[in-house]
């Protein structure tokens, strides 16, 4: 007999299926705005630090205001994210975010001020890269040595909170590296390409950590520059020709000139946006040292032994019939100061064949709900497969039943992906026009 994958999910992940759409909002929202807040008051700070005849002088008042307000913006991002999100972060993460947080807005100042110092202060996307000869040498150094240094920060300190209660995750020592150098969409199409092929094979975080992984590696060497021109200098005709594909096939699948050809500021928000949103994705993916347990349910249960509906859309439709069902039998209000709640097997016509409650209250009180009706309905023809379905009763007569399976990943990648772009592309252009003038 098959059997119900939802189950141990339930009891691992860190943040359950049914919870995953309410968990990136909030934890994409808030990092979103703290680093777009952060970045914006170190855009303004750069200019008023700045003194031409001390260089130095204004490199250290940086360092000092930008880690004053990064401090700041990091402690009150780091508390709103464990005040909304306590179910599945710890107070240390407070610390890691405030670290973190200082770190990035230090270097935004101190790029800032070299850049005031090498041209004039950025207000057009042309202007941020008109600097002189000697700037540009210097920023092909510095700008990737600091970003490579913010990740691998950032990656150790949240690895450090995580590791307390999460199993497995030495691979996040590394995560945020990998994900900040593909979150512009640089390399959108071949992420697209390799999704396509690999993504039977995605099921669990580290898989999804090693597509991330040879996504960094197939982009970097195949289309750096080091590895084309060791093609063109072997004097291999093959070789030669080789080279010269791999330069056609990037003007395809790489935006080599990203920044300029969407401009600078698109592409610094949606660095940001994108980062972030991989994150929260992860994150859902994290299972617990310590699993939860939950009341009453065995080996023999239906829930356990029976295999899951996995279409999103037939579990809606599962979903209404069983809505229906409760509507047209319960009249009364519910006589009951807590929630009760309770997990069902459902099957395509709406009739529950095993019923869960997930606490001690929602025993007691299960009389109270018209689940009590349904369950002792006859069923026939019991299938092997079924929706499991968490319904919800509060007072006076509220009921809200939700998928345990949740909504699909590939549904939650297209409707936060298209959130990004809609928001990057409407809304950030009227900010910057008014931030830049």
């Amino acid at each position: 007999m098959s059997k119900s994958a939802i189950y141990p999910d339930l009891q691992e992940l860190l943040v359950k299926p049914s919870d995953r759409l309410e968990f990136i909002t909030k934890f994409w929202l808030i990092s979103v705005t703290g680093d777009l807040v952060l970045t914006y008051l170190c855009y303004l700070s750069a200019p008023l630090i700045y003194t031409k005849e001390n260089f130095l002088a204004s490199t250290i008042g940086g360092l000092i205001i930008g880690g004053i307000l990064g401090f700041f913006v990091g402690a009150i991002n780091g508390v709103l994210q464990y005040i909304l999100l306590r179910k599945y972060l710890i107070r240390e993460w407070i610390i890691a975010v405030t670290i973190r947080t200082i770190f990035y807005s230090t270097q935004i100042v101190i790029v800032l001020l070299w850049y005031i110092h090498n041209t004039n202060f950025p207000t057009t996307e042309s202007s941020f890269f008109d600097v002189n000869p000697i700037w540009l040498a210097i920023s092909k150094i510095l700008f990737p040595f600091l970003t490579i240094s913010l990740f691998l920060v950032q990656g150790l300190l949240q690895w450090a909170v995580f590791k307390t209660y999460i199993k497995k995750i030495n691979w996040w020592l590394f995560f945020p590296l990998i994900t900040g150098y593909i979150s512009g969409l640089q390399y959108l199409p071949i992420a697209l390409i390799l999704w396509f092929m690999l993504r039977r094979n995605l099921a669990n975080v580290r898989q999804v950590f090693h597509y991330l992984l040879t996504l960094w590696g197939v982009s970097y060497i195949i289309f750096s520059p080091t590895a084309r021109r060791v093609l063109y200098d072997s004097g291999n005709q093959i070789l030669i020709n080789l080279g010269t594909a791999i330069s056609h096939l990037e003007t395809w699948l790489v935006y080599g000139n990203f920044d300029t050809w969407i401009g600078f500021w698109f592409s610094w928000t949606m660095n940001i946006f994108t980062f972030a949103m991989m994150q929260a994705f992860a994150i859902c993916c994290f299972r617990k040292q310590n699993p939860d347990s939950y009341l009453y349910l065995d080996s023999s249960s239906r829930f356990i032994n029976t295999s899951d509906i996995n279409g999103f859309f037939k579990t809606r439709s599962i979903i209404n019939k069983l809505q229906e069902q409760i509507n047209y039998i319960w009249k009364d209000e519910l006589d009951s100061r807590f929630a009760l709640s309770y997990w069902l097997s459902v099957q395509n016509d709406g009739s529950i064949i095993a019923c869960h409650p997930i606490n001690q209250v929602s025993q007691d009180n299960l009389e109270m709900t018209p689940l009590a009706q349904l369950i002792n309905n006859p069923v026939s023809n019991i299938s092997q497969t079924t929706a499991k379905l968490q319904v919800t009763f509060t007072s006076p007569s509220i009921v809200e039943i939700k998928s345990l399976l949740g909504m699909p990943f590939y549904l939650l990648c297209i409707i936060n992906l298209s959130t990004v772009f809609v928001v990057n592309l409407t809304i950030m252009p009227i900010l910057f026009s008014i931030i830049l003038k």
